[in-house]
């Protein structure tokens, strides 16, 4: 048992090294595309970190000591593009008056403002609207335009997922907003 333990010890002591010399080698290279992509000293060390620290759990992975340098950049792109993925996707917030309001999200209504019973009204004949505006349009163009704008999925995982071709969805999307829109539009003008 202590013989393989030894042998486990002295592994991870040759991957400690390994990883020193390949990946922490490469900090300073990291640090300067991290900067470039971000814009940000303090962003940029955070994407640096989470780079190294995929780095040190797939560190198996690498497979040629010359590949080393393309393999985090690789890693650190990858990590940018996904965090900022999901920043996208993250619910804003929106400046109305000077207060900060969560941005009113389909199926409830959601406001700070609640003590002001005309906003509150106002909010709620406006989610009406939009809701028979969206129950309105035929299901190809409900379902798209449900994906992409409530659930802010992107163009391709919403042609996958319906089986259409991409320019169908994209279509489908244009003119099911344009049916909403009009809706609206319509419903503004009436009162």
């Amino acid at each position: 048992m202590a013989a393989a333990a030894a042998v486990m010890t002295a592994r991870n002591d040759v991957r400690e090294r390994a990883f020193e010399t390949l990946v922490l080698s490469n900090r300073g290279a990291l640090a300067a595309q991290a900067r470039r992509l971000t814009n940000d000293s303090v962003d940029a060390e955070d994407l640096v970190q989470e780079t190294l620290m995929r780095a040190y759990a797939r560190f198996d992975t690498l497979t040629s000591e010359n590949t080393a340098k393309a393999w985090l950049h690789t890693i650190l792109r990858n990590v940018f593009i996904n965090d900022y993925h999901k920043r996208v996707r993250a619910p804003r917030t929106l400046s109305l008056d000077g207060e900060l309001v969560e941005e009113i999200t389909l199926p409830s209504v959601q406001s700070s403002r609640a003590t002001r019973p005309d906003v509150v009204i106002e909010k709620k004949m406006e989610h009406a609207a939009l809701l028979r505006a969206l129950t309105a349009l035929p299901a190809g163009y409900r379902e798209a335009v449900v994906l992409a704008d409530i659930e802010n999925l992107p163009y391709q995982e919403i042609a996958e997922r319906m089986g259409l071709p991409l320019g169908t969805v994209r279509s489908r999307i244009a003119r099911g907003r344009a049916r909403i829109q009009r809706s609206l539009w319509a419903w503004e003008n009436r009162n």
